[in-house]
C-alpha cells in the first residue's frame, strides 16, 4: 500500500444485491467519531458499479471519500488490488452464491491483501478465505464483527504494520486450478 490513505477497494462487478449497507453505516460512524479516519479513508471502486451502491454511499455521507474509477484495464485493476489496505468481497444475497466462487476471489488472493468478505458465512468463499488466512467472511448485518475487522486493519495501517498475507496460495493459481 502506498500513500497516506486507508483504502477499501472493490474491483469488478458490484451488483446492488451485494450492497454491504452495514459496512457503509460502520464507516460513516467511524468518520463521524474520528477526524483522522475521515480524512484518510478512501473507498475505491473499479469496474461496473450499480447506481444503487453509489446511492447508498451518498446516503451514509461517504461521497467525499469515494473514488469512482470506472472500468480499468486489467493491469491497473491488479495495481489497485495490490495497493489496497482492505479488499472488499461482497457476495450477492442469493442462496446459490454460497456454492460458487466469484472470479475476483482468486485475484484478491494473489494480491496478498486482507479480504473483508460480506455474505454467507458457510459459503465456499468463506471457507477459502479461512483456509488461506486471507481474510474473513461476515454476515451482511454483523456490524460488530465487520467493525472489528475494520478496526484491526486501521490500527495496522496507522502503525505501518505490514498486512501482507503470507500463506501458501500456490494451489489456487490459474495453472494449478487448471
Amino acid at each position: 500500500p502506498e500513500g497516506d490513505k486507508f483504502t477499501i477497494v472493490h474491483t469488478g462487478l458490484f451488483a446492488s444485491d451485494g450492497n454491504p449497507v452495514a459496512l457503509w453505516s460502520i464507516l460513516a460512524g467511524k468518520c463521524a467519531a474520528d477526524a483522522e479516519f475521515r480524512s484518510r479513508l478512501s473507498i475505491r471502486l473499479a469496474g461496473k458499479v450499480d447506481d444503487r451502491i453509489y446511492d447508498s454511499l451518498g446516503y451514509y455521507g461517504l461521497d467525499a471519500c469515494t473514488v469512482r474509477l470506472g472500468y480499468l484495464e486489467h493491469g491497473r485493476t491488479v495495481d489497485e488490488q495490490r495497493r489496497a489496505s482492505v479488499l472488499l468481497l461482497p457476495l450477492r444475497q442469493e442462496p446459490e452464491y454460497a456454492k460458487v466462487y466469484p472470479g475476483k476471489i482468486f485475484e484478491y488472493l494473489a494480491s496478498r491483501r486482507p479480504v473483508l468478505g460480506i455474505g454467507q458465512r458457510d459459503s465456499v468463499s468463506a471457507a477459502l478465505l479461512r483456509e488461506t488466512g486471507s481474510g474473513d467472511m461476515f454476515g451482511w448485518n454483523d456490524e460488530s464483527a465487520i467493525s472489528g475487522f475494520i478496526d484491526k486493519e486501521w490500527i495496522k495501517f496507522k502503525s505501518g504494520e505490514d498486512s501482507d498475507i503470507t500463506s501458501d496460495i500456490s494451489g489456487f493459481s490459474r495453472r494449478a486450478l487448471t
